[in-house]
Order: structure tokens, then C-alpha cells, then sequence
């Protein structure tokens, strides 16, 4: 009788789960790490209020559903598995949903002149205290990172310095991730880190 009842609640579980969205399944197993592996202090409730707040951050970003499933696996999912604790990821959470840092209104009313009403990066007259910044002026060798997911820095704005820039020993590299991901998945660690060290060791020698 016992039997019965755990199958038919598990068959009850799976049909639940496929009417439900990617977003939603992912999130619910993202929240099955973190209540196996902080079981003593998990919450399912603060748990489930956080994962809403990230995943309808994206959306609001212009996200879609199989990007933001993709940056769950591999942004949160690498989190929820090396976290030491529950308070570290919900701080490092909260984190990547909340932290903006204050910005003093004249230096964003000058960043967003320069930048885009006048687009003077592409025009080489940006003016930073008394210097003025000319992209066709850099000739060093450059490795240019971007996210193929980014949606702060988007790849084309990335991609186009090439064009700018007089540099004869260009490398790009498109990271799969997002604007957060370059920096701390595990998978930026594989691949980011590796292919800086090639890239610093060959203008090394």
C-alpha cells in the first residue's frame, strides 16, 4: 500500500513538473541541490522568492527562455554545487540581482553624452580629464573577451573594436555565458583563464 502511494505521488510529481516552464523546472532543481546540500538552514521559500527575482530580471532584460535556462546551468547550477554554504549563496545571489552601485549624477550625465548621443569612442574625441582617447591610436597587441550572451556589453559592441583600432596582433574570444558568468562560472575558469595564460605566455617570449 505504501508502495503504491510513494509511485502514484512520484507520477503525480512528474506530470506536475511537465506542465511546467524550462525556467520553472530548472529553478526547481537548482532549489533540490541547495535543500540536499544545506539541508539545516535551507529555506524553499527564500529560495524560491530569489530565483524568481534573478530568472524575471533576465526576462525583463529582453531574455529568453532558452538563454535563461542556459545561464541558470551555468551560473547558478556551478553556484549551488561549490557554495561552502546557504548564507554564501543567497548573498552571492542577492548580489548578482541587487548590486548597483551608486553613480554621481554628472559623471552619468557625461558617460551618457560622450558615449552615446555622440558616440565619441567611434569618433576618437572622448575626453577623459584632459585626454582624449583615440582608438585607431592603440597598436599593442590585444585579446579582446566577450560574452556571447551579454546583455549589458552585447557581442557586436564587443566585436566591432577590430575596426577601430590599429593593432596588427588582434585575438578575439566569445565566452558562452553571460555578463556575470565571464567572470565566475566554473566555465570561465576553464576557459577564460586558460586561454589568457596561452595568449600572455606567446607575447611572453
Amino acid at each position: 500500500k505504501d508502495s503504491a502511494s510513494e509511485f502514484m505521488n512520484k507520477i503525480g510529481g512528474i506530470l506536475y513538473n511537465m506542465n511546467r516552464s524550462e525556467v520553472e523546472q530548472k529553478s526547481s532543481y537548482i532549489k533540490g541541490i541547495c535543500r540536499n546540500r544545506f539541508s539545516s538552514h535551507f529555506s524553499v521559500q527564500v529560495a524560491s522568492i530569489i530565483l524568481k527575482h534573478y530568472t524575471v530580471a533576465l526576462d525583463e532584460a529582453g531574455w529568453s527562455e532558452d538563454r535563461i535556462v542556459a545561464d541558470l546551468d551555468d551560473e547558478v547550477i556551478p553556484l549551488s554545487i561549490e557554495a561552502k554554504s546557504w548564507t554564501q549563496w543567497k548573498n552571492q545571489m542577492e548580489k548578482w540581482i541587487f548590486d548597483s552601485p551608486d553613480l554621481v549624477g554628472e559623471a552619468y550625465r557625461e558617460f551618457i553624452k560622450q558615449f552615446y548621443q555622440q558616440n565619441r569612442l567611434i569618433r576618437g574625441t572622448v575626453k577623459i580629464g584632459n585626454d582624449i582617447i583615440d582608438l585607431s591610436k592603440i597598436i599593442i597587441p590585444i585579446l579582446n573577451i566577450y560574452a556571447r550572451d551579454d546583455h549589458l556589453v552585447p557581442p557586436d559592441a564587443s566585436i566591432a573594436l577590430k575596426s577601430y583600432v590599429n593593432s596588427k596582433d588582434y585575438q578575439s574570444l566569445e565566452f558562452p555565458g553571460g555578463h556575470i558568468g565571464i567572470y565566475v562560472s566554473r566555465k570561465a575558469q576553464n576557459i577564460i583563464s586558460q586561454n589568457i595564460s596561452v595568449w600572455l605566455e606567446k607575447h611572453n617570449q
